[in-house]
């Protein structure tokens, strides 16, 4: 995995989402949330500067994931290296 410690939390989040095979509306509707807001976050929109650390570790949950993979770069490449975790 290649270092790339601009990623933001929304690249982080479509990367792991991506590894567990899930759309944006299915993220959406495990998160009783709007597809519309998945987006938001994955394209770094407002809503993704402001996401507290509750929405954060369930975001981690539902994607298999400790939270430190969507704010740490090494812990995110470690992420995506290791077998996928069925969602807490």
């Amino acid at each position: 995995m290649t270092y790339n410690s601009c990623m933001n939390i929304g690249q982080r989040i479509r990367g792991l989402r991506g590894r567990a095979g899930l759309t944006q509306t299915a993220l959406a509707q495990r998160l009783a949330t709007s597809q519309a807001y998945v987006a938001e976050l994955e394209n770094g929109g407002e809503k993704s500067e402001g996401v507290s650390v509750r929405q954060a570790k369930r975001i981690a949950a539902q994607l298999g994931v400790d939270v430190t993979a969507l704010v740490s770069q090494p812990h995110y490449d470690q992420a995506l290296a290791q077998p996928e975790r069925a969602p807490a």
